[in-house]
């Protein structure tokens, strides 16, 4: 779906003709169609961009978020084991210094503000310049997995729960 003039008719009274989209407009179009959050950032961790999805997962607006760094001390962050995260090992930096991608790290968030505990499937991808081999871009998907995991926890429980039961 291409946007159009705003005037019905062009200067030589003809039927106006579509505007082409910018390649930014065409990109983020296709961000937004994505059912994961995405959101790119700069190789030193800066937010460019956040769809839509990015925004619901972290509870911000893509205005709270434009700009900001990825380690930003209104969360806390944790491993798949609960052990706090070393910014350092946060896949946007691990894919930016390597130039590879980094896949299906599983990532604890907690705002600070808050008890409960957010857990994510995070992949992040480098767009490296095909000239200098330089890192330009860092794209990372995020999927909230919170349910999964819970669901994983309580049947963790109920086996421990039963195990006791069975040796009682």
């Amino acid at each position: 779906m291409q946007k159009t003039n705003h005037r019905d008719k062009n200067d030589s009274g003809n039927q106006a003709l579509p505007m082409p989209l910018t390649r930014d407009a065409v990109m983020k179009r296709r961000y937004e169609a994505i059912s994961a959050g995405v959101i790119v950032f700069d190789p030193a961790g800066t937010m460019i961009y956040a769809n839509h999805r990015a925004e619901l997962i972290f509870g911000h607006s893509w205005a709270e978020m434009a700009g900001s760094c990825c380690i930003d001390s209104r969360w806390e962050s944790f491993d798949a084991d609960g052990n706090v995260l070393d910014p350092a090992n946060f896949p946007i930096f691990l894919s930016a210094a390597s130039g590879q991608p980094v896949h299906n790290r599983v990532i604890g968030l907690r705002r600070c503000s808050e008890q409960s505990l957010r857990w994510l499937l995070v992949n992040a991808s480098p767009v490296v310049d095909p000239q200098t081999q330089a890192v330009q871009e860092v794209i990372v998907t995020l999927h909230d997995i919170t349910k999964l995991r819970r669901t994983e926890e309580a049947l963790r429980d109920s086996e421990r729960r039963l195990v006791f039961a069975l040796q009682s």
